[in-house]
């Protein structure tokens, strides 16, 4: 028969056969979860971090007049697909794409640098619903089109 703790205590009390079972069950999961090593990158703290970054950057877009046309924009270009953390216009009318970077570690991608590159040099194809709530015309290719990297 199987005994079981609470807490720290250990009970003297027998359960059940089939109760017997799914504690033993219980019992080998609990020992696989104390087992399993901790994910060493990633979870929600680099995520909230992003979230910030990219609300500074969007304090930061307002203090120079530009105006925020979207938030993570799809970019199609022949070196990839990327999207963007802002598209804004500037006090002059041109369009800037801004990639923000949050943190002293914080790089682009091989695919990010290729495909800003890109952008930079060539243009792109706007892609999805975000592209078209930004006034981009998805499928339509824009020219070349600054893209700069905010860090914070």
């Amino acid at each position: 028969m199987f005994r079981y703790a609470v807490g720290e205590r250990a009970s003297n009390e027998l359960l059940e056969p089939s109760i017997e079972a799914a504690a033993r069950r219980v019992s080998k999961d609990i020992m696989k979860l104390q087992t399993v090593p901790r994910a060493g990158k990633g979870g929600i703290e680099p995520v909230l971090k992003g979230q910030s970054g990219v609300e500074r950057a969007i304090e930061a877009v307002r203090t120079r007049g530009e105006k925020i046309l979207g938030r993570e924009i799809t970019i199609d270009t022949t070196a990839g697909r990327t999207r963007i953390d802002l598209l804004v216009e500037t006090p002059n009318g041109k369009l800037r794409f801004i990639e923000v970077k949050t943190g002293p570690s914080a790089r682009l991608t091989p695919n990010q640098r290729a495909t800003f590159s890109e952008i930079r040099s060539e243009g792109g194809i706007p892609r999805g619903k975000r592209s078209a709530d930004a006034d981009l015309t998805p499928g339509r290719p824009i020219g070349p089109t600054e893209v700069v990297i905010e860090r914070f």
